[in-house]
């Protein structure tokens, strides 16, 4: 049995623009495994407010997404169905 290890990356920056100028810019850190998306994938505003919390299971989502607004309230929830595998 071969040993799979899960890397995480990030904090990366990613711009957004809108009408041809900067408008946010979200900072994300995610996680593969054999190279799929794997564990929690987080993406931050600018302002520290954490964007959006969501998970997968080698490739495919899993558990509950949620999103946030820049204030930090909780706008919208996604449940995939399947509990996460510890993570």
């Amino acid at each position: 049995m071969s040993h799979h290890s899960v890397i995480t990356f990030g904090p990366f920056h990613f711009p957004c623009f809108g009408n041809g100028s900067l408008v946010n810019q979200l900072t994300y850190e995610e996680s593969y495994k054999d190279n799929l998306p794997h564990g929690q994938f987080k993406w931050w505003y600018s302002n520290g407010q954490i964007e959006s919390i969501k998970y997968f299971d080698n490739g495919k989502p899993v558990g509950t997404w949620e999103f946030y607004d820049s204030k930090g309230a909780l706008i919208k929830k996604l449940d995939y169905g399947i509990e996460r595998n510890g993570h």
